[in-house]
């Protein structure tokens, strides 16, 4: 997962992705997915510029961020499913 944290602006291209989801398929899980990137991305860039830390800076937060990332955008991706079933 280290291609999160040398090119952040990746985290906006998947909050992209699921707001464009959430005006397809207008989900509540599909917005907070949305949302829980662009934070991320906010958190993540100012980590990428160093306001928030230094060269020393040991990633122990993303070992909750990560796991939370990916239950979310998977609760987003099955909830889409769903409702394009019915």
């Amino acid at each position: 997962m280290d291609l999160l944290i040398r090119f952040p602006w990746i985290a906006f291209v998947a909050a992209l992705l699921f707001f464009v989801l959430w005006r397809l398929h207008p989900k509540r899980s599909s917005m907070v997915a949305a949302l829980a990137w662009l934070i991320y991305g906010i958190y993540e860039f100012t980590i990428f510029f160093r306001l928030t830390c230094d060269d020393t800076c040991i990633r122990v937060d993303l070992l909750v961020l990560y796991p939370l990332l990916l239950l979310i955008s998977l609760w987003a991706f099955i909830a889409a499913l769903c409702f394009r079933k019915s």
